[in-house]
C-alpha cells in the first residue's frame, strides 16, 4: 500500500534519534564493557555506509560531551567520511543534514557549513519529487538548527514547490506534512500551520471515507514521530471523529483499529488501548456473521500485540 510504504520513508527520513540520547558518558566508558574508542574502531568496519554514519555521529557527540573534543572531532570527521559513501542522494542529504547538526552540536562551525553545503549538493541531485521534499525539509531543518533561519526558511520554501509533482494524494500529504513539521522546528509556526491546513485539506480529495481516514491518521503519526506534538494531537482527534461517522461498523471497526496501531506507535498506550476496545465493540455491532468474527478475530489480535509489546 502507498501509504504506508510512504509512511515508513517519511519517518526513515527524519532519524530524530540520531542526535539525541548521548548521555554524558566519560570517553573511556562503554556500552556493556567496551571503551568508545572500541566502538569507533568497530562502527568504522560496519558495510552499510549509512548505519556507519549514524553510528560514528552518536559516539562522536558522547565524545563531545564526555569533553574528549579531540577524540569527537576526529570521529566527526569518519563520519563525514561515512556520508561521503552513501550512494543514494537522498540518504547521502539526509546524513550530511544530521552530520551538520553534530557539527553545530560541538560548536565546529566550519565543518556544519561544509556538511549543510555537502547536503543540500545532494538533494539537488535528487529526482524523485517526493525524496527531493524529504532531503530538503532535512537541509532546512540542518539550517534552523545552525541558527541560519533565511536560508532555512528560502530551502523548505523550495520544497514547496516540488509539492504538486508528487503524484500519489496520500504521499504528497505526507511530504506537506513533513516539510510543515520542519517549519515548526525552526519556530515558523505559521508557516508550519498553514502546511498543515494545505494537507488536511488534501485529505478531504481522497476517495472513500476509510482511506481518508488513514491517510489523516498516517499524517498524524508523521508528525508525531517529527517532533510536532501539537499537530499530532489535533490531526489524531480529527482522524477519530471522521472514523467514528462511518456508518457501516465493519469498516468503522477496521479503521478505529488500524489507527490505534497508529496511536501506539506514536507511543500513547492509554488511548490505543481506549480505541481498540472501541473497536472491539463497533466489531461486535456487525451484522453479518461472518464478518464479524473476522473483525473481532483481528482486533483481538492487535490487541494482543499492540498491548503487549
Amino acid at each position: 500500500m502507498v501509504v504506508r510504504s510512504t509512511l515508513s520513508l517519511l519517518l526513515l527520513a527524519s532519524v530524530p534519534f540520531v542526535l539525541s540520547g548521548c548521555g554524558g558518558k566519560p570517553s573511556g566508558s562503554s556500552s556493556g564493557s567496551v571503551p568508545i574508542r572500541q566502538q569507533v574502531a568497530n562502527a568504522q568496519k560496519e558495510p552499510q555506509a549509512d548505519v556507519r554514519a549514524k553510528t560514528l555521529m552518536r559516539l562522536g557527540l558522547q565524545q563531545s560531551q564526555a569533553q574528549d573534543q579531540s577524540g569527537a572531532q576526529e570521529t566527526l570527521r569518519l563520519a563525514g567520511k561515512a556520508c561521503r559513501d552513501i550512494s543514494d542522494p537522498a540518504g547521502q542529504a539526509t546524513m550530511f543534514a544530521l552530520m551538520a547538526e553534530a557539527e553545530t552540536r560541538v560548536g565546529n562551525g566550519a565543518a556544519a557549513q561544509e556538511a549543510v553545503q555537502s547536503a543540500r549538493q545532494a538533494a539537488d541531485k535528487v529526482t524523485d519529487p517526493e525524496a527531493k521534499v524529504r532531503a530538503l525539509g532535512r537541509v532546512g531543518r540542518a539550517l534552523g538548527a545552525m541558527t541560519d533561519v533565511d536560508r532555512a526558511k528560502a530551502t523548505l520554501k523550495s520544497a514547496e514547490e516540488w509539492f504538486a509533482k508528487v503524484e500519489d494524494v496520500s504521499a504528497r500529504v505526507l511530504a506537506i506534512g513533513a516539510i510543515a513539521a520542519s517549519y515548526k522546528k525552526i519556530g515558523e509556526a505559521a508557516q508550519s500551520d498553514r502546511l498543515i491546513a494545505a494537507a488536511l485539506d488534501l485529505t478531504g480529495s481522497i476517495d472513500g471515507d476509510r482511506p481518508r481516514c488513514l491517510a489523516t491518521a498516517d499524517l498524524a503519526a508523521a508528525q508525531q514521530e517529527l517532533g510536532n506534538k501539537e499537530a499530532a494531537d489535533k490531526i489524531f482527534a480529527q482522524a477519530l471523529e471522521a472514523a467514528r461517522k462511518i456508518r457501516k461498523s465493519h469498516a468503522k471497526a477496521y479503521t478505529l483499529a488500524d489507527i490505534a496501531e497508529r496511536l501506539s506507535k506514536a507511543g500513547d498506550r492509554e488511548k490505543t488501548r481506549g480505541l481498540l476496545e472501541e473497536a472491539d465493540k463497533t466489531a461486535h455491532q456487525i451484522p453479518e456473521r461472518d464478518l464479524q468474527q473476522q473483525a473481532v478475530e483481528r482486533v483481538r489480535m492487535m490487541m494482543d500485540k499492540l498491548l503487549k509489546e
